[in-house]
């Protein structure tokens, strides 16, 4: 007898073991799995909205608080003396300080939910 024909059911085995699924009950769920929240809605571990302290508005941003829970669009509908920068979530966002810059950040559901300066 050859040896690979020796060796065919241990390679066979392993061929086998390698094809072997997990079960559903095991399988972690990502957050992109699950279907997004409906507006409104809370998101969970997303922070409450925010506006900044007086001390650190440098840029007019605790003016704007009524932009909280409005889409993002209304920012292109808008005219700011300031510079803006609109920060989605998993954006990149540079560390930089820009005290006059305001800063609309997002939720999933493209609603603000927190202006801050910076």
């Amino acid at each position: 007898m050859s040896p690979f024909r020796r060796a065919a059911p241990l390679f066979l085995a392993l061929l086998l073991a390698a094809c072997e699924t997990t079960p559903a009950s095991s399988v972690a769920t990502s957050p992109a799995d699950e279907e997004p929240p409906l507006a409104g809605e809370p998101l969970g571990d997303m922070p409450a909205p925010v506006l900044p302290s007086p001390a650190d508005d440098t840029c007019g941003a605790s003016g704007l608080a009524d932009f909280i829970g409005e889409d993002a669009g209304v920012t292109a509908a808008t005219t700011f003396q300031n510079p803006i920068r609109i920060i989605r979530p998993g954006d990149m966002v540079t560390m930089d300080f820009s005290p006059e810059r305001l800063n609309f950040e997002l939720d999933e559901l493209n609603e603000i939910i927190r202006v801050r300066c910076g």
